[in-house]
């Protein structure tokens, strides 16, 4: 992970130098509560298979890469949480590729997971039904972290997250309700406390009623600087089953 924000860094730094699915809104006349719950299966053995790809600032996919299965594998003890322990294979491998830890709190989905630019794990609101407004996870200023190897950074991190969406799309023949959350994670500061510097990741969660988390679009990371862009990830359900 850092090498690869050291590639980034270097990128940047030379440039200074040189100078199938249809969605549909929901009425809001014929709206549904929208209960956490009901949006968060917690049986073991549910699994959802998705695609991973990227597109480019106009939409087109520049890359595809195999296809990940994601299962509800078992509860455990998370320094004394008790959580469900969700597991991505890749399906070309079969091996496991990621593990993430979930649980939910009242109208929060709380997960347990490694926060962008930082190397450790920790606990976040992954989503929040009750808030119509933004809230904030982390505010806090950085003196000298290290983004990479010999790229100390100092300033402000900053990861907001907000409910934008809701709306209802058509999966395989069936209407289903969905809520999207969108996170953006902020730098800003300066490198080696000379150049200044923004660096953003957004990232938008698609959970569907009845079935959970079915999506997100991952923006890996945007800098504020000119001519400089990342491709957008993207991860789409194709099928899951959920346990009752």
């Amino acid at each position: 992970m850092k090498k690869y924000y050291m590639l980034i860094i270097s990128a940047i730094i030379l440039l200074i130098s040189c100078s199938n699915e249809t969605v549909k809104p929901v009425d809001n006349k014929t709206q549904h509560t929208f209960l956490a719950p009901e949006f968060f299966p917690t049986s073991v053995g549910s699994w959802w298979i998705v695609s991973n790809y990227y597109i480019d600032e106009e939409g087109n996919i520049t890359e595809t890469n195999p296809d990940d299965s994601i299962a509800i594998v078992s509860e455990k003890n998370i320094y004394g949480t008790t959580a469900l322990e969700i597991i991505t294979y890749s399906t070309e491998t079969k091996l496991p590729s990621d593990t993430v830890y979930r649980l939910l709190e009242g109208e929060q989905i709380i997960e347990f997971d490694e926060i962008p630019f930082f190397t450790f794990k920790s606990w976040y609101t992954l989503a929040d039904f009750s808030s119509e407004e933004p809230w904030i996870t982390l505010d806090t200023n950085l003196v000298n972290f290290e983004l990479a190897t010999d790229f100390k950074f100092s300033g402000k991190y900053v990861i907001t997250s907000q409910k934008t969406d809701t709306s209802t799309i058509t999966f395989k023949g069936q209407e289903i309700e969905t809520v999207k959350f969108k996170t953006d994670y902020i730098l800003k500061g300066t490198i080696m406390n000379l150049i200044p510097i923004e660096f953003t990741i957004e990232r938008t969660s698609v959970f569907a009623r009845n079935i959970g988390l079915i999506g997100a679009i991952n923006d890996e990371i945007k800098v504020k600087f000119q001519s400089f862009y990342q491709n957008t990830k993207v991860r789409e359900m194709k099928d899951y089953m959920i346990i009752k």
